[in-house]
């Protein structure tokens, strides 16, 4: 179903404005991405009240760390019944590969479901001016397939990516889901914010993306869970024609 391809991101840490979401899409089986914001100011039960809601769960925290530090703080996450959760690719592949390792061992030893890592290639809000300067010139699509082909080594087989190098990862790693926020519906795409690399859903789906994260376009809005279903009726149309 076109609906499970959507990560709504709850980039929110209004009490009133949570509710809010939560009632909107109430029934539904909607994945939900925690963030750092979210987490901040609601902390680790907010995991446990959107799996107690029916929700599963995209903790969206990038851990970037020692191997110890994030395969301990991954280990707390299974705990807490995380479905994904992402971990930076710049870790290096001896971290990710003891991260994977360490907490597939965990998981198997206390009988808990293990989440899925998420690789995280470069930053949505990067453009290639501005990711030249941290890179030493190194462009940004290539910088993405040496970490993406790093973190396949590890053993990781989910990565995020702005939808710009969907097409990139697809090609050499076809096997690999790929999570890509910088989604705008056609209505939005002019709208400026810090998302620099951005296409419409139908675009991104028909280039190869497993899950779309959207957030503003979603929980901005009005109505709530119709502008969720524009979406997907989109995502459908663009399918159709093709």
């Amino acid at each position: 179903m076109i609906s499970e391809k959507i990560i709504v991101a709850l980039d929110i840490s209004d009490d009133k404005k949570l509710d809010e979401v939560l009632e909107a899409f109430k029934g539904k089986d909607v994945i939900f991405k925690v963030g750092l914001q979210l987490f901040n100011a609601k902390g680790p039960d907010i995991i446990d009240r959107l799996k107690e809601n029916g929700n599963r769960v995209f903790l969206d925290l990038k851990l970037f760390d020692i191997p110890n530090t994030i395969t301990e703080a991954a280990k707390e996450m299974a705990k807490r019944s995380v479905d994904f959760f992402t971990v930076h690719l710049l870790n290096g592949r001896r971290s990710l590969t003891f991260l994977k390792d360490g907490l597939e061992e965990f998981c198997g030893k206390e009988k808990l479901d293990v989440p899925e890592i998420v690789g995280v290639t470069v930053l949505t809000s990067f453009n290639e001016e501005e990711f030249h300067l941290i890179s030493g010139g190194t462009s940004i699509k290539k910088m993405v397939e040496i970490l993406a082909v790093l973190g396949y080594q590890a053993g990781i087989r989910s990565f995020v990516s702005s939808p710009r190098e969907i097409s990139l990862i697809k090609g050499i790693l076809p096997d690999v889901k790929l999570i890509t926020p910088g989604i705008r519906p056609k209505e939005n795409l002019d709208i400026k914010d810090d998302q620099k690399r951005v296409l419409t859903p139908g675009e991104a789906i028909e280039l190869g993306a497993d899950y779309l994260v959207i957030g503003r376009p979603i929980i901005k809005s009005d109505d709530m869970l119709g502008a969720y279903e524009k979406i997907v009726k989109e995502i459908e149309e663009r399918k159709e024609k093709k």
